[in-house]
């Protein structure tokens, strides 16, 4: 295994951050980087519970992202953002659009905004 200078240098990442993490797909995400040897930041909402990152050495980061700058700080100094959050019950058509469109669309303005211009890896 390299550490993190070396792999900086073989242009593998070594500071991701993970939306969705506290997911099936996420958590299990988190757990594959960490063993690669990243630094991983996960990014939750305020009420998310996050039993399955417990013991894997995961910074978890809650955010609310339409406060000013919790994006920014939550995704500053990564090299990758994997965007794998999003709402899959609703009550409200709305509720639908304001995380899966309006979160994302925030995600991909404060990556394009970020000086070390993260890749902002999108799965939906």
């Amino acid at each position: 295994m390299t550490d993190a200078a070396d792999r900086e240098s073989i242009g593998r990442p070594s500071r991701v951050a993970v939306t969705g993490a506290t997911g099936f797909v996420g958590s299990h995400l988190c757990e594959y980087l960490v063993r690669e040897g990243c630094s991983v930041r996960a990014i939750c909402r305020a009420t998310s519970s996050t039993r399955f990152l417990e013991g894997l050495g995961v910074d978890v980061v809650r955010v609310d992202w339409e406060a000013a700058g919790e994006l920014e700080a939550a995704v500053a100094d990564c090299d990758v953002v994997y965007h794998l959050a999003a709402v899959t019950h609703a009550v409200r058509a709305e509720e639908y659009y304001d995380c899966n469109t309006g979160f994302t669309a925030a995600l991909a303005e404060v990556c394009g905004n970020d000086s070390r211009r993260p890749t902002l890896v999108l799965c939906s």
